[in-house]
């Protein structure tokens, strides 16, 4: 994790979880300041159901970008 740039590059598999997902990929890349999670290859298990609750928190999630 680069503090000064609030940024982070990985090479390799990845694997993020959370109450809300499963992010699977190959070479992730992650700006704290842009909310922008890229990555080589992307493939996303998202549970609904989690993703409407946190909307109606109007909780903030990054914005996920890859290759297809």
């Amino acid at each position: 994790y680069n503090h000064k740039e609030q940024n982070f590059k990985g090479k390799g598999r990845f694997i993020l979880t959370s109450k809300d997902s499963k992010i699977e990929g190959l070479d992730i890349s992650y700006s704290h300041t842009l909310a922008v999670i890229e990555a080589q290859s992307i493939q996303a298990h998202l549970f609904l159901d989690e993703i409407k609750q946190s909307q109606k928190e109007k909780k903030k999630l990054p914005t996920f970008k890859g290759g297809f």
